[in-house]
């Protein structure tokens, strides 16, 4: 089509270049203008008539992403501990030789039946026993003499008593004899007194020593008489010295009954102390000796034995393993304080045991360091779990980082979502299905996450891939 209308302008034009090289001949400064300006017309016109056909545009296809939207809680994935309260490990407890063992794998026991029994050597003596019966011997012989031993404290603070009273009747005989000699002592007095009258009577009328045997003998009576009056007041002065209550013997008398009663009773509590000591050395050697023969702590199932008969084990050594009808499964995370301060309790956790996932919430998180500086994040798990775990092991959890007390979520983003230059940080976000980068500050880092402390506001979308660039189309996938 384009192509006649060329011919057909071509055609014309050579007509009319005729008439045009006659006017040029005839006026050539006018004609080369007008030529001049043909030719510039034929350009535009030909440049018109011949411009090619546009290709089609090819639709630039969407870039798929994967994104992380603000308002969520982050989540950090930790290791944590599982711990079955009902499976222990039964040790040793004492050095010996493994005489017999009275449980098997798999076999339910009650509480309290016996598991292995030690000996002390390989014949099968028990030293720790025979100390058991020794205490018990001696425990009884103490129950049996306690009675009589009582009963001679008995009788031992009666003599006490009976002593003290003896001394009291002997006072009051030795103040009645007092009495008595003071009424002899003046009888004897007033013997010496005509006596000496009677001597002096015999002095004065002695003329030429007539009266000389007569005043001898009256002297020699006297003597006699003051010999026994020297002997009343002795006695006299003896018996007021030992009756009065100011002097020593009174006195020792009365601490002799005082420290004799407080001796009894301490013997009489000595007593019972000994009773007691005997009965707790019987309890003691009781316990020395249940060393020797391990027993079920509570109802439960042998799981493992790892002793055999003739074995020699020491203290602490593991004999078997038990599980008990009523375990109870606790899973428990130990992370730093500021992780703890800031798990959110709106959203559950994730438990991945092997292929399976458990979403739990946290039944307890400690408000002090547990484990050096490390806080104890605590999960009760079902019983039906409780084979697929094993005492001990260790499983990851996810943790939901957020404030516990409101309904806003930390301002976090995935690490790997941050462009790190040395002037900026930016991160991508979808807007009208393109990427649109935002320049962000950055705070603390928890785990997998960074805090973002300007930059973003809730809701942001934030793309997690790094093969976006600014202006990208892109279309939000599932994770």
């Amino acid at each position: 089509m384009n192509l006649k209308r060329l011919k057909r302008f071509v055609k014309v034009a050579r007509g009319r270049s005729k008439k045009a090289i006659d006017q040029i001949s005839k006026r050539p400064l006018t004609s080369f203008f007008i030529a001049l300006g043909i030719l510039l017309g034929l350009i535009f016109l030909s440049n018109f008539i011949l411009k090619p056909e546009a290709p089609p545009t090819k639709e630039v296809p969407s870039k798929e992403v994967q994104t992380y939207k603000i308002g969520e809680a982050p989540r950090i994935t930790v290791q944590a501990q599982v711990e079955k309260s009902g499976v222990i490990q039964i040790v040793a407890q004492t050095a010996g030789i493994i005489s017999s063992i009275g449980a098997n794998e798999g076999q339910q026991l009650k509480k309290g039946a016996n598991l292995v029994n030690i000996s002390s050597n390989y014949q099968g003596a028990n030293a720790a026993s025979m100390q058991t019966a020794i205490a018990s011997r001696q425990y009884q012989l103490a129950v049996d003499t306690s009675d009589t031993q009582k009963e001679i404290i008995a009788k031992q603070r009666e003599i006490a008593e009976k002593t003290q009273e003896n001394a009291g009747e002997l006072h009051e005989i030795s103040e009645k004899s007092i009495d008595e000699t003071k009424s002899l002592i003046d009888l004897n007095q007033g013997i010496l007194d005509q006596l000496d009258s009677n001597i002096s009577a015999l002095v004065a009328g002695n003329v030429g020593g007539a009266n000389d045997a007569a005043i001898l003998q009256a002297k020699q009576l006297k003597s006699q008489f003051q010999s026994a009056q020297n002997q009343l007041k002795s006695a006299q002065r003896n018996i007021e010295y030992q009756t009065d209550e100011d002097n020593p013997p009174t006195q020792l008398a009365n601490l002799a009954k005082d420290l004799t009663l407080k001796q009894l009773d301490i013997q009489e509590k000595s007593l019972s102390l000994n009773l007691e000591v005997s009965r707790l050395q019987v309890a003691l050697s009781a316990i020395n000796a249940s060393l020797f023969h391990p027993t079920a702590p509570f109802p439960g199932v042998v799981q493992r034995v790892f002793v055999k008969v003739g074995q020699a084990i020491s203290s602490g050594m593991p004999i078997l393993t038990f599980a008990g009808q009523n375990s109870q499964l606790t899973v428990i995370a130990r992370v730093p304080g500021g992780i703890a301060a800031k798990i959110s309790k709106l959203e559950t956790s994730k438990l991945y045991l092997g292929t399976k996932v458990i979403e739990a919430s946290p039944s307890f998180i400690s408000q002090e360091a547990t484990d050096g500086q490390l806080y104890s994040v605590i999960y009760d798990i079902g019983k039906e779990e409780m084979d697929s775990l094993t005492d001990g092991s260790f499983v990851n959890i996810d943790v939901p980082v957020g404030y516990p007390d409101t309904l806003k979520t930390l301002p976090y983003v995935p690490i790997d979502s941050v462009f790190q230059t040395q002037e900026e940080n930016i991160v991508y976000v979808v807007v009208d299905d393109k990427a649109v980068s935002r320049q962000i500050e950055l705070g603390s880092v928890v785990g997998k996450y960074v805090e973002v402390t300007s930059g973003l506001t809730s809701g942001d979308q934030i793309i997690l891939g790094r093969n976006v660039i600014e202006g990208d189309r892109v279309k939000i996938t599932d994770g």
